[in-house]
């Protein structure tokens, strides 16, 4: 079996830097996989996968031999990425390596799991208890799990494992992953309460109080050719103010702080602190970043 596996992946490697370039080009949002879903199916029934379908939360399902079986293995990839972005991604082949928003996480996958239903179908191997090979959709932030959900309430009671393909080389973890999502205005809400920023000053106060932070018309993007991750961005932290950033994955909350910080350096627009470009402060942080840093907006 082990040269069997070989042999193929030495076959197939062309084909697969072919998929994972078509994935790539093809924008894949949480809730938006259409696509991404219809080019999977597609080319899992050219390649042998008749049984092959899609479901209404966008999942594609290949099932193979889980006739009757009540402990089928499940093998997924996830088919959205974090990007908003409904445009083609800037994609490039650099050194050997392919450089391109998201093919990471978790494109490169689903192309592995696409070969990976292809040897089986190939080779005739028919495992005792059946496999599901699943694409699934709504991964990623927003998307709440919204296709495994689908997935296990149509076979349900019948998986007895989940194998995601959503990692690195060499990575595997055995234990179950899972999220527990809450409601963000009610964390927010008890994260601050009496939080000394938020009692410190009265209200009327800090309405008027001389701004702490100051973003002006930021834009940033991270390769000179790609899209932009901050477009435009204005904002105004007043002194003795509490603020969250709150969006989605993939919508520049952490580009955003890096861009104060100056790890990020816009392209346009300015960084104030207490009036002041960023650039020219000192001691900006108290403590070491790994040790979690404070910023230095309170205006002391």
């Amino acid at each position: 079996m082990h040269l069997q596996i070989q042999k193929f992946i030495e076959n197939n490697k062309d084909a697969l830097y072919s998929i994972l370039k078509d994935l790539c080009l093809i924008p894949a949002p949480s809730g938006s996989e259409e696509r991404r879903a219809a080019y999977c199916l597609n080319w899992l029934k050219e390649n042998g996968a008749q049984d092959a379908y899609m479901d209404d939360a966008l999942n594609v399902i290949f099932p193979w031999c889980i006739e009757g079986s009540k402990n089928i293995t499940v093998f997924a990839a996830h088919t959205d990425t974090v990007f908003p972005d409904t445009e083609p991604m800037p994609y490039e082949e650099k050194d050997g390596k392919v450089l391109c928003p998201g093919v990471g996480d978790d494109t490169a996958h689903v192309a592995i799991l696409l070969l990976t239903a292809k040897f089986f179908i190939q080779n005739n191997i028919k495992p005792d208890n059946g496999f599901l090979f699943v694409f699934n959709s709504c991964e990623e932030g927003l998307g709440n799990l919204k296709g495994v959900r689908k997935l296990m309430d149509q076979y349900s009671g019948r998986v007895s494992r989940f194998v995601t393909y959503d990692a690195l080389l060499g990575v595997l973890h055995d234990e179950c992953v899972g999220s527990h999502r809450y409601e963000g205005r009610n964390w927010l809400s008890e994260k601050a309460a009496g939080h000394a920023l938020c009692t410190a000053l009265p209200e009327e106060h800090t309405i008027d109080a001389p701004p702490a932070l100051e973003l002006k018309n930021l834009w940033f993007r991270y390769e000179k050719d790609s899209s932009d991750v901050l477009r435009g961005v204005d904002l105004t932290v007043r002194k003795g103010t509490l603020h969250a950033i709150l969006g989605g994955n993939g919508t520049g909350k952490s580009t955003t702080m890096k861009a104060i910080c100056g790890i990020c350096k816009p392209y346009r627009g300015k960084v104030l602190l207490d009036g002041s470009p960023a650039h020219k402060q000192k001691n900006l942080f108290r403590g070491k970043l790994q040790e979690g840093a404070t910023y230095r907006l309170t205006g002391d």
